[in-house]
C-alpha cells in the first residue's frame, strides 16, 4: 500500500493566508479605516490641496506604516489571546509557514487601504513617475509589515516600540544626509518612488540613494524579518494562559 503523499507546504500556506486575509477584512475595524482612510485622503489631497507628489509621500511614508504596525503587529499575538494558536499549530503545515502565512494576510488590508489612493496619484504624473509611486506603495507595505509583525511577535509592549521607531527614527534620522539617512525605511522609500527630498537645515547635503540600490535594501529587510520571524516563530515555545 503507498503513504499517502504529504501536504505540500506552499498551498496550504496560500489557503491559510487567504481564510486570515478574508477574516482581517469582515473585521469592523478595518471597515472603520476604509472610512476614516477615504476622510483622510479628502483632506490632505482636496481640502489640502496637495500636488500628487506630496500627497502620495504622506501615504507612503506615514499611511502604510501606521497601517502595517495595527495589522501587522497583532500577527499571532491575537490567536494567543483567544487561545486558537494551538488549532493553527496542529495543522499540518510548520510553524515557519503558518508564520508567513498570517504576515501576508495582514498585508492584504493595508494594501486595499492605500494603494488605491497612491493609483489615484499616478494619473497627475507621468507613466514612469507613477509606476515608482506604485512600487514604492508595494514595497512599504512589505517592508514595514514584515517589520511589525516580527516585533509583535518578539515583544510584549511592540506596538508602542513599533510606533516609537516610525516617529521618532525613521522621522528624525531620515532626513540626515549620508550613512545614517540611509540607515532608515523612509530614505530608501523616497528613492525607490521618485518621492520628494526632506527639508530642513540639511536638505541641500541630501541625496538619495538610487532605486535599484533602494528596492535591494527594501527586498533584503522583508526578507530577513520574514525569515527571523519564521525561525522565532519555529524555535519558540508559547505559552497559552488558561
Amino acid at each position: 500500500m503507498t503513504e499517502p503523499a504529504s501536504p505540500r507546504p506552499l498551498p496550504l500556506a496560500l489557503f491559510w493566508a487567504g481564510f486570515h486575509a478574508r477574516r482581517n477584512l469582515r473585521k469592523r475595524a478595518f471597515r472603520l479605516w476604509v472610512v476614516a482612510s477615504v476622510l483622510a485622503y479628502l483632506v490632505i489631497r482636496v481640502g489640502g490641496r496637495l500636488p500628487a507628489p506630496a500627497a502620495a509621500e504622506m501615504i507612503i511614508l506615514w499611511a502604510v506604516p501606521l497601517l502595517s504596525l495595527f495589522f501587522g503587529s497583532g500577527v499571532l499575538r491575537e490567536e494567543i489571546e483567544d487561545q486558537t494558536l494551538t488549532y493553527a499549530f496542529t495543522r499540518p503545515l510548520g510553524r515557519g509557514y503558518i508564520y508567513a502565512a498570517r504576515v501576508l494576510a495582514a498585508m492584504v488590508p493595508v494594501v486595499l487601504l492605500t494603494l488605491p489612493f497612491v493609483l489615484l496619484e499616478t494619473f497627475e504624473v507621468d507613466g514612469g513617475t507613477g509606476l515608482r509611486f506604485l512600487l514604492a506603495g508595494a514595497f512599504a507595505t512589505l517592508a514595514y509589515t514584515g517589520i511589525y509583525a516580527l516585533l509583535g511577535l518578539m515583544l510584549k509592549w511592540s506596538t508602542w516600540i513599533g510606533l516609537a521607531w516610525l516617529l521618532i527614527w525613521e522621522g528624525f534620522a531620515s532626513i540626515a544626509p549620508g550613512f545614517i539617512g540611509r540607515l532608515t525605511l523612509q530614505t530608501h522609500l523616497r528613492g525607490l518612488g521618485g518621492l520628494p527630498a526632506p527639508t530642513g537645515v540639511l536638505a541641500s547635503l541630501w541625496q538619495a540613494p538610487g532605486p535599484v540600490v533602494s528596492a535591494v535594501v527594501l527586498i533584503a529587510v522583508t526578507a530577513a524579518s520574514l525569515a527571523l520571524g519564521g525561525f522565532v516563530a519555529h524555535r519558540r515555545e508559547i505559552a497559552l494562559e488558561k
